[in-house]
Formats: C-alpha cells, sequence, structure tokens
C-alpha cells in the first residue's frame, strides 16, 4: 500500500536561500521557513515555532532565487523527501520539503516583487487577501486540540 505524501505550509525564511549546481547540472536552491503553531500545555494555548527545511529544483530554483530573502513570507506545496548519506564513517540523514508548488505573500504588488509566472493572478490575489484573518490568532478556539 502507498501512502499519501503532501505538504503544504506558509511561513517566513530564516534565512536568503541559497544554491548550488550538483554534478548533474541540476540547480537547488535550498532554505529553511518557520513556520508557527498552537499547542495546548497546562491548559493554556503555547505559541511555537518549528523550522523547515525546504528544495527548490531546476529552473524554478534558479527564477525564485532572486526574491527568496530573509524574512519573506512564502507558501508552498510539496512533498517529504529523506536524503540519506555517510559522513565520517557515521550514516547521516535529514528530512526535506521537496516543493513542487511556491507562492510569495505580502510585498506591495508591484510586478517586480511578484516572480510568479502570471503577475495578474497574483496580483489580484493579494487584493483580496485579508490579513485582518490572521491578525488575532489567541481569539480563535482551540478546545479541540
Amino acid at each position: 500500500m502507498s501512502g499519501i505524501n503532501n505538504v503544504v505550509l506558509t511561513g517566513r525564511l530564516t534565512r536568503d536561500a541559497e544554491m548550488k549546481t550538483i554534478a548533474s547540472g541540476l540547480i537547488i536552491c535550498s532554505f529553511t521557513i518557520a513556520v508557527e503553531h498552537f499547542k495546548k500545555k497546562d491548559n493554556e494555548l503555547v505559541k511555537e515555532t518549528s523550522f523547515v527545511d525546504l528544495s527548490l529544483f531546476g529552473k524554478q530554483a534558479e527564477n525564485r532565487l532572486p526574491y527568496l530573502r530573509k524574512g519573506k513570507e512564502i507558501g508552498i506545496e510539496g512533498h517529504l523527501e529523506q536524503n540519506r548519506w555517510e559522513q565520517d564513517g557515521k550514516k547521516r540523514s535529514q528530512l526535506v520539503v521537496k516543493i513542487e508548488k511556491l507562492s510569495f505573500f505580502g510585498g506591495n504588488g508591484k510586478k517586480a516583487d511578484s516572480p510568479n509566472e502570471n503577475n495578474e493572478q497574483e496580483e489580484q490575489h493579494e487584493d483580496d487577501y485579508d490579513d485582518s484573518l490572521f491578525q488575532d490568532q489567541d481569539s480563535i478556539s482551540y478546545d479541540a486540540f
């Protein structure tokens, strides 16, 4: 039986993205995002942050690199992949999200700040985005947790 391996996240870059080209010529862009979530602790909600490593490949990596800067808010869709290697005789591994779709949030709505292929669609999306939905997260009921 095959499992489901889908990841959807939004978060902010913790550092500028780094690009490298491997021996096969494939371009890889790597970066980390901070993803906030709430956890119930001692009958109170506590905000926690998880740090997730991401990889973007090929032309998409090359084209998006200039926009992947520390603090930028993004949304991604992708899948988990575990990289394995040996270093100094020890087996190592790292869980990474391989990005299939990448969206940018925020910005000033100018085309120069909108690297998605369809700038008009992204600008329309930004105009419809209601930031107030996420400003008062403390008022959200988390009784189900």
